[in-house]
């Protein structure tokens, strides 16, 4: 395993908000000898997005949990619904089929809840999409 001598902080930009950065030295320090990433490792994002991406990241890991599961409780049906709706409104798109089958379960097992309406909201807004 090499070791850098030292480190120096380094000015970059943000491949997602396109922001100046800084990739500072201790951080660097961390990534190589405590991660052990290799040295060709390099960051491209400012820590915000960064953790933007992580949490998007859980959240489409737990939503796969979830939908997976053959039943589920009120509250995870709301986790659900929760977690499509925010990963789609983060940009990314997830199937309309699986929005339909959410709210449809939803619309029957918890119609009163703020998901279930923001739920058919989208729903609504995806097949007006469709017919134009």
């Amino acid at each position: 395993m090499f070791s850098f001598a030292y480190y120096y902080d380094v000015l970059k930009q943000c491949r997602d908000c396109q922001r100046d950065f800084i990739f500072y030295a201790k951080e660097q320090k961390y990534w190589f000898e405590t991660l052990k990433l290799p040295l060709e490792a390099d960051a491209v994002r400012c820590v915000g997005c960064r953790r933007r991406k992580r949490k998007q990241s859980q959240a489409h890991q737990r939503y796969s949990v979830l939908a997976g599961k053959a039943s589920l409780g009120d509250q995870e049906l709301e986790e659900l619904a929760g977690l499509f709706l925010g990963l789609w409104n983060s940009g990314q798109r997830m199937s309309p089929q699986k929005l339909a089958a959410i709210y449809g379960r939803c619309r029957r097992q918890i119609p009163e809840s703020d998901v279930a309406r923001e739920a058919e909201t989208l729903h609504r807004e995806i097949n007006c999409e469709k017919e134009d």
